[in-house]
């Protein structure tokens, strides 16, 4: 395996995400997803982000967060990395397919508050690949910046399923016990309309069925 030096893309702008969506589909049969693979060693990076108002608007609106006041959500600053990070799991150098990719966990730290109308220079790469019992994970790492700081970042983990020749398959696993765990109690019941994927890829651009 050879290993690629580091690299700083600059962005003009977010990427749009049909194409790179379209791409990734494409390229994902070819896909031979494996812990120990290479994966791209660049980082995009877009400066002088600023924030669409109107959009931000609707993404509260639909996840519930207070509207009008001038400061982002939390989670927003995922929102505007997903672009840059479909952007590298779309490209041929990424190892695992975007197709049936699932996106397994999300940490976020927030540093500082953002208000909603500064300007911001966002930051994305692949930090690596791990093996998961179900098969490779990749973690993606998303800074933003407000005048050179660090005032938000996140790592998010995506899982490519497959079988493993040392990870034995299910006609050689231990037998399927007659009943599944007792299920976990419930703590809180959301009642979500009927349009709220809808609504959410809409204000978010992250259209995933």
């Amino acid at each position: 395996m050879t290993t690629a030096h580091p690299t700083t893309t600059t962005l003009t702008g977010p990427p749009a995400l049909a194409p790179l969506l379209a791409r990734g589909a494409l390229l994902s049969p070819l896909k031979r997803p494996r812990p120990d693979a290479d994966f791209p060693r660049t980082r995009l990076v877009l400066p002088g982000l600023r924030v669409d108002l109107a959009r931000l608007a609707a993404y509260e609106r639909v996840c519930g967060f207070p509207t009008g006041a001038d400061a982002l959500p939390v989670t927003y600053p995922h929102v505007l990395g997903f672009p840059s990070a479909m952007r590298l799991m779309s490209g041929r150098d990424f190892p695992l397919p975007l197709l049936g990719l699932v996106h397994t966990s999300v940490a976020i730290t927030r540093y500082a508050a953002m208000p909603a109308t500064a300007a911001y220079e966002l930051t994305t790469y692949v930090e690596g690949l791990a093996p998961h019992r179900r098969g490779t994970e990749a973690t993606v790492a998303t800074e933003v910046r407000a005048d050179g700081e660090v005032v938000w970042e996140s790592r998010s983990t995506y899982l490519a399923r497959h079988g493993s020749a040392k990870t034995p398959g299910p006609e050689h696993g231990p037998p399927t016990p007659a009943s599944g765990p007792e299920p976990l109690p419930t703590r809180r019941e959301w009642r979500l309309a009927g349009d709220v994927g809808r609504r959410y890829g809409a204000a978010s651009g992250d259209r995933n069925p």
